[in-house]
């Protein structure tokens, strides 16, 4: 890093601000430079007699007298009169503290660099760098020019873009080093300067000649009591940088380390005392003084804190949250990990508040291609890894080509060279054989794969090609065997190009290469008359970043094909995207953001605010027409236009499941108990294989999507549930997730609004059996009459199950075990094997059925099936047993609710309460049409025939229940519709006040998802905001 040349000062001027008794004719004295080291001195230089650890300059005053030193900085009265003796030879400057009047004067000396930058110190003994990098890189996202000055090294980028580096010495460099650099960052353009300030500078006034416009505290831990002999010394210290070095209306950030509780960490974890609360505690009067307008701002994991999360997740691939500051919500997504992190990044968040960064200021990481596209190109993962082998890509499809590039890449030395190539179909015939003899000679391994056949059988040219391998003495094995055993040699023929590639990127050594060739730049395969994309970079890179632990990153490019959408304006081609988002909430930087509209809301409305979070690119909906879309911004990124931005969307999710095409999928509808049935198939799949599920109500025309592009390489199953209440739905969910195995659980009367009548649901759900793949598996439940009738239609191979003794998977000796699940015997053809499972009722037998149909279906034993069900556990408010403190037993069944499946929670409690009494809290079952008054008062009269003794039902259906109940012999007292759920708590637990429920006694919570009945079961927990009533 380059010196700034300074003119000579005058050292009157220097001593502008210096208390300070001087001896000699200071008037006169011109300094051309300032030193601390006597070795270093030159004619004409200031010397500084610092104290130090082991030596003291006052010590070597002689020596830089000797080299000329025109002045001499000294402390008072030390061992008498330092002046005494030298006066006559140098001008001489008396002061307390010669660290103190050194910062001042190298200041002084360097014209005070600090005053024209905006300076942001931190200090703490852990976090400070990290911290430092988080707030270097967002500063930069809102186009500031930084300079850093810390313990990795100082650097920054001068005017013309180069990057300037130093070593450091130290955290905090000595006050000359410190003010020169500042003075040569205010000299290029350097606005604002990020400071580590360790607790040595502050105790040893390094700093001193600076002012800060931001202070922060990170944490406080031992380390350096040997310096600063105890905790509250090293506190001390630590505090100087908010009472000694902040300006008058600086802003603090003081990091606390309560827990998200708000009780202090250290009370559970060996830290010592909350540090941070006590600093913010002792500065906080300097926000009350009148001669300062200085702000405190607290960041930590408690809410209490101003900066803090809403959310977060950590784990090995990283931290994602969403994190609640003064100026708004950010949502963060990062590769570091650990909590630790989460901290430097609220920490971080709070500086930038503080300085007045914009929050939708967020990095943009920028990527460079260098080279041609497909032409020797390297593929690797972003950012490269020490564990990834070398990936090319190339176009060769000639033996001489094939043999040039082989050359070279032989010629970097890797411990293997593997070639994954094919011939075209429909070519010249005759090259095979000796492209085979070229790749054999030339490669370790080789995985012959398809190219384009064409109208060819991809098998006639796979065959013809391993005729050259075959004299080569490379050995014909599985690519697992020959790749994972180290120096092993050998060939493998693997027609499925995807399947191809995946082995030999995830396979291979770090220390290998991988030659990919024949496509290059080209981004299809033609199979018979077909053209499917197909693009040997795209599917290389996904491998290597699911070897590294990375997500997908989709180019511009790429969604224009999938979704055959065009650009609003030109950009370039460099341009990729790491994920899809649909949710600004949620949005990371770098995602593409598709803009979903909706009855109620358009999606462009939140364009800007996803850009501002760090969206790469835009697709919008537009239909083709001469004006442009209508944005309240000027978008700097790609903005993609298409038709329908929710059919890209599945357009994008169905591309992404077919570059797993191999990959088996499981499609789940029904009307009732599909939730379940997923969360069953999951568990025992879980056992045997990677599996994608869905998550949470992810089930429709937005949610499925997102699902599938969670895809990941190692995932070896996907299992995916359909929802819907419109026709035409469940066939473009098949549309996209293009399953292998389906199930329609059952077929009952929901929806009907959207449906009409029975038969609607059924011809709705049917769009799952009707677009099955030819070689698909029909998951057929025997004991449903329209599921076994609308199987029959099907060519398709058929796996059955129910309770029928003629299902191929059956139960027998079925037991109740009352609020701990159900037993039973697990029939799988002429296999047998006892079962227990954690939920409640017969529905739940079959529902367990479903799932080991299924789990059958992918090739699984029935032991296996049988252990993936007992480790089974009810979803979130479907079936979940709780007791309550006050003994209460409560089936809380409240994700939803129709005529068949509240029926089934009925008898499942009639199942299970033997002796004891029960409730049923009923909230509405929604979209059911014109019949719904009828069939709420079903479900009444039920609740009576059922022997139930009380019936709390709300919503506005809630007296049709209630009526009918009563009309069925239940007595109207216990009987009765309430208008708030307050209410109809505060009845239940007048019950048990009154001992009409009591220890044992069950309580069913159920209703349709609008209606969160959940809130209920809240209410009986807490015991809060119950009204006790009467009902109405």
């Amino acid at each position: 890093m380059p010196g700034l040349t300074t003119a000579s000062k005058k050292l009157e001027h220097l001593l502008t601000g210096v208390e300070c008794k001087t001896t000699g004719k200071v008037e006169s004295v011109m300094i051309k430079g300032l030193s601390a080291d006597s070795r270093t001195v030159g004619p004409g230089d200031l010397f500084a007699a610092v104290a130090g650890l082991n030596f003291d300059g006052h010590d070597f005053i002689d020596q830089a007298i000797a080299n000329g030193c025109a002045a001499v900085l000294v402390n008072r009265e030390r061992n008498g009169s330092p002046a005494a003796g030298i006066a006559e030879r140098v001008a001489v400057i008396e002061v307390e503290d010669t660290r103190d009047g050194l910062g001042l004067i190298a200041a002084n000396y360097f014209d005070h660099p600090g005053r024209h930058l905006t300076m942001i110190g931190i200090t703490g003994t852990n976090g400070k760098t990290t911290t430092s990098y988080l707030v270097e890189a967002m500063l930069k996202s809102c186009t500031k020019r930084v300079g850093i000055i810390g313990t990795v090294n100082y650097r920054y980028d001068d005017r013309n873009g180069k990057y300037m580096e130093m070593a450091a010495p130290f955290t905090t460099p000595e006050p000359i080093i410190l003010q020169s650099l500042l003075r040569q960052m205010q000299h290029q353009g350097i606005t604002h300067v990020v400071m580590e300030v360790s607790s040595h500078a502050l105790a040893q006034k390094r700093i001193t000649g600076l002012t800060f416009d931001v202070a922060v505290f990170t944490n406080l831990s031992r380390e350096h009591l040997d310096f600063h002999g105890d905790m509250n010394q090293y506190f001390a210290s630590k505090k100087l940088l908010f009472t000694e070095y902040l300006k008058p209306d600086g802003k603090m950030v003081i990091m606390q380390h309560k827990s998200a509780s708000g009780s202090d960490l250290s009370k559970e974890l060996p830290l010592g005392p909350d540090w941070g609360s006590r600093m913010a505690d002792e500065l906080q009067p300097l926000c009350s003084s009148p001669e300062k307008d200085m702000i405190l701002m607290t960041c930590g994991m408690s809410p209490a804190c101003d900066v803090h999360p809403r959310h977060y997740s950590v784990d090995l691939q990283g931290i994602r949250g969403e994190i609640k500051t003064p100026a708004g919500d950010i949502t963060v997504e990062t590769p570091l990990v650990g909590e630790f992190n989460l901290r430097n990044i609220l920490c971080a968040a709070g500086i930038g508040i503080a300085i007045g960064c914009d929050i939708t200021c967020l990095q943009k990481g920028l990527q460079a291609v260098k080279g041609i596209p497909g032409r020797l190109q390297r593929i690797a993962s972003q950012p490269v890894t020490t564990e990834e082998p070398a990936v090319f890509v190339d176009y060769a499809h000639t033996p001489d080509a094939l043999e040039n590039v082989l050359d070279a890449l032989r010629q970097l030395q890797p411990q293997r060279l593997v070639c994954v190539f094919g011939c075209g179909g429909d070519r010249d015939h005759g090259k095979r054989v000796l492209m085979g003899e070229v790749a054999a000679r030339l490669s370790d391994v080789v995985i012959v794969t398809s190219d384009n056949p064409r109208s060819e059988s991809p098998e006639n040219i796979l065959a013809q090609i391993e005729k050259g391998l075959a004299g080569s003495g490379l050995t014909k094995q599985s690519a697992e065997s020959i790749l994972l055993e180290e120096d092993s040699r050998g060939y493998d023929i693997i027609a499925n190009r995807h399947e191809a590639i995946r082995k030999a990127v995830r396979l291979a050594d770090n220390k290998d290469i991988i030659l990919i060739s024949g496509k290059g730049h080209e981004d299809y395969q033609i199979h018979s008359s077909a053209r499917i994309f197909f693009d040997d970079r795209l599917e290389a890179e996904m491998h290597l970043q699911a070897r590294a632990g990375q997500q997908l990153n989709w180019t511009v490019q790429w969604i224009q094909q999938i979704t055959g959408g065009h650009l609003l304006e030109p950009t370039s081609e460099n341009v990729t995207f790491n994920n899809i988002s649909t949710d600004t909430r949620t949005i990371s930087p770098g995602n593409l953001f598709v803009a979903l509209t909706g009855e109620n809301f358009d999606g462009k409305t939140f364009a800007k605010q996803a850009v501002g979070k760090g969206a790469a690119g835009l697709l919008i909906s537009h239909t083709p027409r001469p004006d442009l879309p209508s944005l309240d911004f000027e978008p700097q990124m790609p903005v993609i236009l298409v038709n329908d931005s929710l059919h890209a969307l599945g357009d994008i999710a169905a591309h992404r499941r077919s570059w797993n095409q191999n990959l088996p999928v499981v499609a789940i509808t029904g009307s009732s108990g599909k939730t379940t049935v997923k969360e069953m198939t999951s568990s025992i799949v879980g056992r045997q294989y990677c599996h994608l599920k869905t998550e949470g109500n992810l089930n429709n025309l937005i949610g499925l999507p997102l699902t599938l592009l969670q895809l990941k390489p190692e995932h070896e199953v996907a299992i995916l549930e359909m929802g819907m209440n419109r026709p035409g739905e469940i066939a473009r969910l098949t549309e996209i997730a293009d399953p292998d195995i389906a199930c329609i659980v059952n077929i009952q009367q929901a929806h009907l609004e959207g449906l009409g009548d029975i038969q609607g649901v059924a011809q709705a759900k049917n769009e799952l059996y009707a677009g099955l793949k030819p070689g698909g598996k029909v998951i057929v439940n025997l004991d449903d009459d329209m599921v076994r009738s609308l199987a029959g239609r099907l060519t398709h191979e058929k796996i059955t199950y129910g309770f029928d003794p003629q299902a191929f998977v059956r139960a027998t000796r079925i037991q109740s075990l009352g609020d701990t699940g159900m037993a039973f015997t697990l029939h799988v053809g002429t296999e047998q094997t006892p079962v227990t499972i954690k939920a409640l009722g017969r529905h739940n037998v079959s529902n367990s059925l479903a799932a080991a149909a299924m789990a059958y279906g992918l090739g699984m034993g029935i032991n296996d099936i049988a252990a993936g069900l007992s480790s089974f556990t009810p979803y979130d408010k479907r079936s979940c047993v709780e007791e309550l403190p006050s003994g209460l037993m409560v089936l809380n069944d409240s994700y939803n609710a129709n005529p068949s499946s509240m029926l089934a929670a009925l008898q499942t409690i009639q199942d299970v309460k033997k002796n004891h009494r029960a409730a049923a809290v009923l909230g509405d079952m929604l979209e059911l049409g014109p019949n719904s008054p009828e069939l709420h008062a079903l479900i009444g009269k039920s609740v009576a025939q059922l022997g139930f003794d009380f019936l709390a039902a709300f919503g506005p259906h809630a007296k049709d229940m209630v009526d009918a109940a009563v009309a069925a012999g239940m007595n109207q007292s216990d009987s009765r519709p309430f208008s708030s759920k307050e209410e109809l708590a505060g009845w239940l637990q007048q019950l048990a006040d009154n001992g009409r429920l009591a220890t044992g006694d069950w309580v069913l919570i159920k209703g349709s998802r609008g209606m969160q009945m959940e809130n209920v079961l809240e209410l009986l927990r807490s015991n809060r905001n119950i009204k006790q009533t009467t009902g109405n």
